[in-house]
């Protein structure tokens, strides 16, 4: 829904969001076949992983996770493989104190049965852990042979899931850091944990935008945050600063939609009119 008040020219405007409340996340299946020497993975960007042409049966795997984030796990959350993600499993992190978790390698022993032979690589996060987005995991498999195999069986990179934000994305039709207007962001968070937020921008012809220091950031729990358009973004062209240069931006937080609240502040100098969108 779209509020607007005051006497400002008509401007389109709208809202989209998407919250996460998953907590266990699979981000993919890697399976073994347990009656040939043919090595699977299903749902992966990869395809198979054949070893047949090797000859090489394979026992076990040593698995390590060689690119995705981790950061936002929590101090209780891991990264584990197991046959089911709301099973516990073999973990894939290790701690030491309070630092941030950091991947380490496991060993998956292969079994006689399909469930021994089908893992996930899982993530599960503390309590309400807000989950961003993130790009492809990628997980690197060393077999290890039957020792009378007649090759070593090779080495082998998977590519497995993304997972799309768990947040809100609003999308901001006009910024404008025209000289003739003050404009703010005003940002609320009415969550109980600090959300990190990112300003994206779709400017319009002849424009060009470069993202300023307040372009990303944190917001404070329970917290208002106001943003200055010109400290979010230095806008060139369309007619120059004094004149009207303007884009079109994409505020994405890291928090539920039913805890952040934004709108757009204009006011005019000459003037002091003001013109406010709600976005809610």
């Amino acid at each position: 829904r779209l509020k607007r008040s005051h006497n400002a020219p008509s401007q389109a405007a709208g809202i989209t969001s998407r919250s996460s409340t998953t907590k266990e996340i699979s981000l993919g299946e890697i399976a073994v076949s347990a009656t040939s020497s043919r090595l699977n993975a299903t749902n992966l960007a990869a395809g198979a992983i054949d070893q047949h042409a090797a000859n090489a049966l394979a026992v076990s795997a040593e698995v390590e996770v060689t690119t995705g984030d981790i950061s936002f796990i929590g101090a209780t959350g891991d990264l584990y493989l197991a046959s089911n993600c709301s099973d516990s499993g073999t973990s894939l992190i290790s701690r030491d104190g309070d630092d941030p978790p950091e991947l380490k390698k496991a060993t998956w022993t292969f079994g006689s049965t399909e469930a021994d032979n089908t893992q996930h690589l899982c993530i599960k996060t503390d309590g309400n852990a807000n989950i961003p987005e993130t790009e492809a995991y990628t997980a690197e498999l060393v077999f290890t042979g039957l020792a009378n195999a007649a090759f070593p069986p090779p080495k082998r990179t998977v590519t497995l899931g993304m997972i799309e934000r768990g947040g809100t994305t609003v999308h901001i039709d006009h910024l404008t850091t025209n000289r003739k207007y003050n404009q703010r962001i005003v940002i609320q968070n009415r969550s109980s944990r600090p959300a990190p937020y990112t300003v994206s921008f779709q400017p319009a012809e002849g424009v060009t935008v470069t993202a300023a220091d307040a372009a990303t950031g944190t917001l404070p729990a329970n917290s208002r945050t106001v943003l200055m358009t010109r400290d979010v973004a230095t806008i060139d062209g369309g007619g120059g600063t004094e004149q009207g240069g303007h884009t079109s931006a994409t505020l994405s937080v890291v928090a539920g939609s039913n805890s952040i609240s934004v709108a757009t502040v204009t006011t005019t100098r000459e003037d002091g009119s003001t013109d406010t969108v709600l976005y809610d």
